[in-house]
């Protein structure tokens, strides 16, 4: 029983950290919005700058966070098998 409450547990945790991130993303696509009407009144030299240094991170911040969001939702389907397969004890 113990070891079926640690694995719900860390399902628990797991989707948590899920939602945290979704909603870290959806953040960052809004902030993507306001970046690019920012933009538009920047010169072409602030351009150069403002996409070589800020996009780029924000770009690599939100493909890794999916790929880290992805990864979880794996191993909470392989924690749940594993759950499932614990018989419950009386």
């Amino acid at each position: 029983m113990q070891e079926r409450n640690a694995m719900a547990s860390e399902i628990l945790v797991m989707r948590m950290l899920i939602n945290g991130m979704e909603g870290a993303m959806k953040a960052l696509k809004s902030a993507e919005k306001e970046i690019e009407e920012l933009k538009m009144g920047m010169t072409e030299e602030e351009l150069k700058m403002f996409d070589s240094e800020i996009m780029q991170h924000t770009i690599i911040t939100g493909s890794e966070s999916k790929k880290v969001v992805e990864r979880l939702e794996k191993d909470i389907l392989h924690l749940e098998n594993q759950i499932t397969a614990i018989p419950i004890e009386n």
